[in-house]
């Protein structure tokens, strides 16, 4: 194997590790960040389908308890396609009452929904990480083996 072959492979195989690393580790904290926030009864003020460079849907609520209005996201850390935030317009119209998750360190941060369980996909990323790095570790070993 000539050096430019092994550079370019290394490099692609420290990126594709990087980048599924980075995929897995973005799903776990997703799921981790809101499993202990707190269910609060709400009530939705407002529910805007929005469209510029895409869709996007922005929520204001009413939380019961405190009778205080603030913005929500729709799930923390999580990829909405612009079909998806379509479905939940529907599925949080305005008026409607609904179940928000708060954050017990941070009151101004809620969600809309929050993962029940960890994203299945993450153990498949996790995986495929690992293996550009053991794909990366033979190239340079081949390498390194072809230049003794």
């Amino acid at each position: 194997m000539d050096n430019t072959s092994a550079t370019y492979a290394s490099v692609f195989c420290s990126a594709a590790a990087i980048f599924f690393f980075y995929v897995s580790y973005d799903s776990y904290t997703s799921y981790h960040k809101t499993r202990d926030w707190i269910p609060k009864e709400a009530v939705i003020e407002t529910s805007r389908l929005e469209s510029g460079q895409g869709v996007h849907l922005d929520v204001t609520v009413r939380i019961i308890e405190n009778d205080r209005i603030m913005p929500v996201d729709l799930l923390y850390g999580t990829f909405i396609s612009q079909q998806d935030y379509r479905e939940m317009a529907k599925k949080f119209p305005e008026g409607a009452q609904t179940v928000i998750y708060q954050n017990p360190e941070n009151d101004r941060e809620a969600v809309l929904q929050k993962r029940e369980s960890l994203n299945p996909f993450f153990y498949m990323w996790l995986l495929i990480g690992i293996s550009f790095v053991f794909a990366q570790i033979l190239l340079l070993r081949k390498w390194v083996q072809s230049h003794q």
